[in-house]
């Protein structure tokens, strides 16, 4: 009965106090091992875990807390793994609902019992769930940090357990089966938390994995080398930036070494690891002598396993930008394997396995050639013009029945026009005008047949806009309409926001030339701005937009200054109202709305 009352969110404690706790201690009675009846336990802790936000009372009174917490963990005795699971469920209520509540008793009676949960050799499951409540805990202290509230301060629960949970999270790192191709096991969960742990006590977690990985890199054992890996790259982005990039620094030759290991295990972690590094610390990866060799062996990764090859490509996604050249610099690391990697890229996003599930290694491959061109230094240029070729013929393909995948040809259609955006923006002025009547050609064909406009052949239309400045006006005929049409397709928000953003690249490369289009474009903009149902951000996006064509257009834009005006008067009136109290959000939108 009470189970149905929590469900239902019974919210009048005071109404119902003295039979809420007849109902509590019933449930609490029947989750017990007394009960011998097994599914009455499991349906006695369903109805606890629903109810158990409705007990602050009794977790604000010490006596009663240490009733409750020491009957709820009692549960975890029994030998049914769906009990404890169960039970494991309703200590992660406690942690989410009553974190301030927990006390020092009650932090070592769950430290105790989720501590012996994850040590079973026998429950993988019930394992999982107990780290889930440190990860939990994990969290609502890093979120407490940030936002250094004194109403709800740090318990500091993580640092007081943390000699006794981080080496038990390592050891979970072991349990890794070759035959396991399930993505969320206990070494991944213990991963995880790790890293969240990391992030909590920052420095301190450093010497307990240095330790650990030390011990395990070299083993004979998979395991424990795939282990040391996980380890590793599990705390890169918490401790200090200096003292990481110096390990990453001298831990590089055995991870070079790893990605080339016999064990496919080894070589996907070690994959991951370099992601990881790409990401948090990749400054190791600057030094010219270790680029050349670590490349090379990223080039030979591509064509490794599905999993293993989409670590690898995120890992260029994200070096492509961290390595990109200084300002005022012509060249930069990634321009001395420039050629040869978007060569390896483009071979990628082509094999026969690029869309095995559930991997999108198509997808992923596209991702990491758009961002190495995008964040290409000025002295690969010359090297484009070729790229630019493949990519418009490719396109060409999809739409003439002579391409290879054609149950794919959509999806790559939308991955190559992504790609040719930067390379649109890396060739400016230098675009002969039959190339780009061809593209456009090509385009306004793919949008015909699809009887849609997709939001990446917009954005391709962005980049030729900014290539060829002024001499795209002629090609607005023929795609002003697809463009029009995006903007007013509010339903799909993506393909509107990508919209509004090739209007404002075309005012600021067309600038006074733009008027002409000004009545097909103001109207849409100032109908989407109407829109209650309009994403707010999108919002926002508009009013700058409405002011780059108002500074591009200057006298021209005059008819359209009444409506505009009465826009932002509109706008403005927002920040008079109070802020509704179920919109958190609402006070930064009306920050930026007075900055737009």
């Amino acid at each position: 009965c009470f189970f149905f009352q929590a469900e239902d969110g019974i919210r009048d404690v005071e109404r119902s106090r003295g039979l809420g706790d007849v109902y509590k201690r019933q449930i609490i009675f029947n989750a017990t091992p007394n009960i011998e009846n097994d599914d009455l336990r499991l349906l006695a802790l369903t109805s606890l875990s629903s109810c158990l936000h409705l007990c602050s009372k009794n977790f604000k009174a010490e006596n009663e807390k240490n009733i409750l917490m020491g009957k709820i963990i009692e549960c975890l005795n029994s030998t049914k793994s769906e009990i404890r699971i169960k039970e494991l469920q309703c200590i992660f209520e406690v942690v989410r609902c009553f974190y301030d509540y927990i006390g020092v008793t009650s932090l070592e009676q769950l430290a105790h019992a989720t501590f012996n949960e994850i040590k079973r050799e026998d429950a993988e499951d019930s394992g999982l769930q107990a780290i889930e409540v440190w990860s939990s805990i994990s969290d609502i202290e890093i979120e407490r940090e940030a936002k250094k509230d004194p109403n709800c301060p740090c318990r500091n629960y993580i640092s007081t357990a943390f000699v006794a949970l981080v080496p038990l999270l390592l050891e979970c790192l072991k349990k890794k089966s070759a035959e396991d191709d399930d993505d969320w096991d206990l070494a991944v969960a213990a991963a995880c938390c790790l890293s969240l742990v990391a992030e909590v006590v920052k420095d301190a977690i450093t010497q307990p994995v240095l330790e650990f990985v030390a011990k395990n890199i070299s083993s004979t054992e998979w395991q424990c080398r795939n282990a040391s890996i996980l380890a590793f790259g599990s705390i890169l982005k918490s401790p200090q930036s200096s003292v990481m990039n110096s390990l990453v620094h001298s831990a590089l030759p055995s991870f070079i070494k790893m990605l080339q290991d016999p064990s496919p295990q080894i070589r996907e972690t070690t994959a991951w690891g370099f992601e990881k590094i790409s990401e948090f610390t990749y400054e190791a990866l600057r030094v010219p002598q270790n680029f050349i060799s670590i490349m090379t062996v990223f080039i030979t990764s591509l064509k490794d396993t599905p999993k293993i090859s989409n670590h690898i490509c995120f890992t260029l996604h994200n070096l492509a930008e961290s390595l990109r050249s200084p300002e005022g610099q012509p060249t930069c690391l990634m321009s001395t394997v420039f050629k040869q990697v978007l060569q390896a890229l483009w071979e990628n996003a082509f094999r026969a396995d690029a869309f095995a599930d559930p991997i999108n290694l198509a997808h992923s491959s596209f991702a990491a050639f758009t961002n190495i061109v995008q964040y290409s230094a000025s002295d690969t240029i010359p090297s484009l013009e070729p790229v630019l070729h493949m990519l418009i013929e490719t396109f060409s393909s999809t739409i003439k029945g002579t391409f290879a995948n054609q149950a794919k040809k959509e999806d790559y259609q939308g991955y190559l026009c992504s790609a040719l955006q930067p390379v649109f923006g890396k060739l400016a002025g230098k675009i002969k005008k039959e190339v780009a009547t061809n593209f456009v050609d090509l385009l306004i064909e793919t949008f015909k047949i699809r009887r849609n406009v997709y939001d990446e052949g917009i954005l391709a239309m962005a980049g030729l806009i900014v290539c060829m400045g002024k001499e795209f006006i002629p090609f607005m005929p023929k795609l002003g309409p697809y463009l029009t049409f995006a903007l007013t397709n509010t339903e799909d928000t993506t393909l509107c926001r990508v919209a509004v953003g090739c209007v404002g690249d075309l005012s600021r490369a067309c600038e006074e030339q733009t008027a002409q289009f000004l009545p097909q474009i103001v109207p849409s903009l100032m109908e989407i701005l109407k829109n209650s149902e309009t994403d707010r951000s999108l919002k926002l996006r508009i009013i700058t937009t409405l002011g780059d064509l108002a500074l591009a257009t200057s006298k021209l834009y005059e008819p359209y200054i009444h409506d505009t005006l009465e826009m932002l008067k509109s706008a403005a009136g927002l920040s008079l109202l109070p802020p509704p109290d179920d919109d958190t959000e609402f006070p930064m939108y009306i920050k930026n709305l007075k900055e737009s």
